[in-house]
């Protein structure tokens, strides 16, 4: 047997010594095969695993979890997390805004005419009016709590009323009015930071005074017998807040619903001349007369909010809605009378954070 088993050795070429060393080698080759290759699944699991539970989010840089559907793929297709935009301290701005609107306005009668010696009672008419206000505003801020704001705004109105001119045997005649008014305001605002923190609204409070001159042109459109130029010149004080609601936010746009209201009281100094052609005797008069007033103005509007360039140092805002004014004035010696206007409000503006 030994003698055959050494035989076939030499006929194979290798002993039996070389085939045991031959198995063990393959053996070894084999573990470490499937070694590396548990590994690598491993390792590819684990990256699966990393990419179903974590997407990107790009506007807070967050990484929530995932319902399971993202492929490892997907990660390289995500855009990289957006920044927050520098918080600054300060601001100046601009804005501009429009208002057309219908109403009515009070018309002084017979007072500058009574002081002829006539017996005659003045009276107060109050025809509709046809509106168009326009005017802006410049603002400065620092530390984006306290701001100053100065703001003109200039309306012109139109209309017409048939008068009853006591004093004339003509009877009643077709006039028409001119009457344009200027508002000069300076405030002072405050924004409620951290009284409403961590909610969807914001508030403010505002403050000051207004200077406003206007004039008013009655004439007879008909048989040109009347006509009157009034100057006007108020002097109220203000005071306002201002409460928004925001709908939608993003970094660098916010769109919100807004309300602001404000009340107005003073004094009126006004200059009252008039002329009649009544049976052919001219007669012109004029009186001084002063008068209290008070009243409000309320405004509903849909604001909105972009944030421009890398850094967001611009900001572009605008307001759409409706604005109502209402006011009393206490004629002398004819009572109390009130005037209101409302329409379509609209305000765009530009703003510079440093």
């Amino acid at each position: 047997m030994k003698t055959i088993a050494n035989s076939l050795n030499k006929s194979s070429g290798y002993n039996s010594q070389q085939f045991v060393e031959k198995s063990s080698n393959q053996a070894f080759y084999r573990f470490v095969i499937r070694l590396v290759s548990g590994s690598a699944l491993c390792v590819t699991a684990a990256i699966q695993a990393q990419a179903q539970t974590q997407v990107a989010v790009p506007d807070s840089g967050s990484v929530p979890a995932s319902s399971g559907n993202t492929n490892s793929s997907d990660l390289f297709l995500l855009p990289p997390p957006a920044k927050e935009l520098k918080a600054f301290k300060n601001e100046v701005g601009a804005t501009a805004d429009f208002m057309f609107g219908q109403g009515t306005v009070t018309v002084p009668i017979g007072y500058g005419l009574a002081q002829d010696g006539g017996g005659l009672k003045p009276e107060v008419i109050t025809p509709n009016r046809s509106s168009v206000y326009y005017g802006g505003t410049l603002s400065y801020s620092f530390g984006r709590a306290w701001y100053l704001d100065f703001s003109y705004e200039k309306g012109n109105s139109t209309g017409s009323q048939p008068l009853s001119v006591p004093f004339t045997q003509n009877g009643p005649l077709n006039t028409s009015f001119i009457y344009n008014d200027e508002w000069y305001q300076l405030y002072v605002r405050y924004n409620f930071q951290d009284l409403l923190a961590g909610t969807r609204f914001k508030a403010y409070l505002r403050g000051g005074g207004s200077i406003v001159q206007a004039t008013l042109s009655v004439n007879d459109t008909g048989q040109s017998l009347y006509r009157q130029n009034d100057n006007t010149t108020d002097y109220l004080g203000n005071l306002g807040f201002g409460l928004s609601y925001s709908l939608y936010s993003t970094v660098r746009i916010k769109i919100g619903l807004q309300v602001e209201a404000e009340g107005f009281g003073g004094v009126r100094s006004q200059q009252i001349s008039e002329y009649l052609d009544s049976d052919q005797n001219f007669t012109s008069a004029s009186d001084n007369i002063n008068n209290n007033l008070f009243g409000g103005i309320g405004r509903g509007t849909v604001h909105g909010e972009f944030r421009m360039g890398q850094s967001g140092r611009w900001r572009l805002t605008s307001d759409v809605g409706i604005q109502a004014k209402y006011t009393m004035i206490t004629y002398q010696g004819a009572g109390s009378y009130t005037e209101y206007l409302w329409g379509p409000y609209v305000k765009v503006g530009v703003s510079y954070l440093f």
